[in-house]
């Protein structure tokens, strides 16, 4: 059963709007219902879309993804041995955000991970294992 609802849009929306619907069924009857009803549909289905996504980077986790772009960002500014704690902010403000909590959670993270330790005062040092991924270089 389909009933009528009517809203108010932007008048260059609705022009658009009509204009897809000429073009895509070739005239106005049944088309503007078929079209949002369909976007309205997608709307609700994206709003209670309940499936876990897909892992693009299996063997790292999104934190480890995290601290990799930004070690990438310290080395490529020069920093390949040991960095200062600004210095880890700026990185971080580049990759994941720039607010304290988001930079200490990285940086207790890297450390937590073993890629980092902590030399004296503001300083940190990569810690060199020979592998690559998060800490080679």
């Amino acid at each position: 059963m389909k009933i009528r609802i009517s809203a108010s849009i932007e008048k260059s929306l609705r022009d658009r709007l009509y204009d897809e619907v000429y073009e895509t069924y070739h005239g106005f009857k049944g088309g503007l219902s078929a079209i949002i009803e369909t976007a309205i549909a997608s709307y609700l289905e994206d709003k209670t879309h309940k499936i876990a996504h897909k892992n693009l980077a299996p063997g790292l986790s999104k934190v480890e993804r995290t601290i990799d772009a930004i070690f990438r960002s310290l080395r490529d500014n020069g920093f390949n041995r040991s960095f200062s704690q600004s210095e880890f902010e700026f990185s971080c403000s580049k990759v994941a955000g720039s607010d304290k909590r988001t930079v200490q959670k990285y940086l207790r993270w890297a450390q937590k991970l073993g890629h980092i330790k902590h030399r004296a005062g503001v300083i940190w040092d990569f810690v060199v294992t020979g592998s690559e991924g998060v800490t080679g270089a």
